[in-house]
């Protein structure tokens, strides 16, 4: 997994946010979590890792951006 392997290399990340492309074809539940910022250790982050939720299934275009602890 990627952070994984960011981990191991020193990089600083402990946080994700959800990102959507806002558009007509985004779906209201991927509308809804927009912007979600989750712990990347947190059992949330899983539940709602693009495609959870989402109308379009495979067809999500979501996805999380990962974050740098600061």
């Amino acid at each position: 997994e990627v952070v994984e392997q960011a981990r191991e290399q020193g990089v600083p990340l402990t946080m994700a946010r959800r990102t959507e492309v806002m558009d007509d074809n985004t779906c209201d539940a991927c509308a809804g979590l927009d912007g979600l910022t989750v712990s990347l250790d947190s059992d949330e982050y899983w539940t709602n890792m693009p495609p959870a939720k989402c109308a379009g299934g495979a067809w999500c275009r979501g996805f999380y951006s990962l974050e740098l602890t600061q």
